[in-house]
Formats: C-alpha cells, structure tokens, sequence
C-alpha cells in the first residue's frame, strides 16, 4: 500500500472545524488568563500590604516599626524572609485556585466529549453483534453531535435495505416453494438450487436484529 505523502508542517492545515477546536482553545486560554490576572492583583495585594505595613514619615519610624514587627535584633534577611513569605502564600494560593479551576474545567469539557465516543462505541458494538435498532443518542451540549447523526442515518440505511433483502429473500422462498410443487422434474433441480440461495441468504439475515 501506497502511503500518502504527508505535507510540510507549514503547508498543513491546521484548523479544520473552528468551532470544535475553538472550544478546546477557549477552554485553555480563558484559565490562563484568570490565572495571570488574579496573579497580579494577588502581586499587588501583596505588595500593598508590606507597604501598608511598613509605610513611615522617616527612618527613625520604619526603624521603629522594624523592631516592633522583626525585633531590635532584624536583620536584611529576616526582612526579605517576611516579604517571601507573602509571595509564597499568595503563589500557593493562586496554584491552589488555578489548579481547581482547570480540574473542574477538565471534567466538565471532557465529560461532552467521553460520553459521545462511549455511546458511539457502545452502538458499534451492538451493531456489530447484528442488533440494527440500537442509535446513537447525545445531550444537547454534547460535542461530535453531526458525526452521530451521520453514523445514525448510516445505520438506518443499513437496516432498511436488510429489511428489504429480508422481504425479497422470503417472497422468493415462498414463490419458489409454489413454484416446485407445479414445476416438471427436469426444473425441479435448477428452482431448488435457487431456493437453497434464497434460504441461505434468509438464514444469514436471521442473525441481524432488526426491529
């Protein structure tokens, strides 16, 4: 087999349904930028309040409030320490929002995807063991909405022409049965070969479910 030449990556084409794939864009970007801007303002907050804190007229006051809030003993680095650790509480927390924030996103947009490829598998599977009535049903906010209705008019074709083949292979049974009782012996032979076609194709079919 002849495999397709695959095109250069800057000859491809990269969005093929916009609206599918937008989703999963907005899905991304829109966490992202919640992300940096509850960032800044937590940056923000935290600044203003070691400023708030440590605000003074002059250097005798910061000074003062230095050594209320570090004691007399406050060096460069516990001063700096103190500053980490408004960042690194304002970064756990911002994590711990951001994280939540796209599990719940995750399951949410995920869950209109999963269910569809499940109940498509699922339809397939009993088609495949012969049962033609079964259909492929979404949700309304479900996604690959078009591709199972396309696989469900697919499978009503399926069925109805079964179900005329169906038809055909038992009018022809039944005709031929009439036909063999009226029939000379040099045509018995030829109708009950055609009858054994027929019945073949009646019992083959007899294995699809179709209503």
């Amino acid at each position: 087999m002849t495999e397709a030449k695959r095109p250069s990556p800057l000859k491809r084409k990269y969005v093929i349904d916009l609206k599918f794939q937008g989703k999963f864009i907005v899905t991304a970007v829109v966490p992202l930028m919640i992300f940096v801007l509850v960032l800044a303002f937590g940056f923000m907050y935290a600044v203003n309040s070691i400023a708030r804190e440590y605000q003074f007229e002059n250097t005798a006051e910061l000074i003062q409030k230095l050594s209320t809030t570090l004691g007399n003993d406050a060096t460069s680095g516990l001063v700096f320490q103190k500053v980490k650790l408004y960042g690194v509480l304002a970064l756990c927390a911002l994590a711990l929002v951001m994280a939540l924030s796209l599990s719940i996103l995750f399951v949410l947009f995920s869950h209109r995807i999963a269910g569809p490829v499940m109940r498509i598998q699922r339809t397939f599977e009993d088609a495949l063991h012969g049962d033609l009535t079964q259909r492929i049903r979404l949700r309304e906010k479900d996604e690959l909405r078009a591709t199972a209705d396309q696989l469900n008019h697919m499978l009503d074709s399926l069925q109805s022409r079964i179900r005329r083949i169906d038809q055909m292979s038992r009018f022809m049974h039944d005709t031929l049965e009439s036909m063999l009782l009226e029939a000379p012996p040099e045509k018995k032979e030829q109708l009950l070969k055609l009858d054994d076609l027929a019945r073949g194709v009646k019992e083959a079919i007899a294995d699809f479910k179709l209503q």
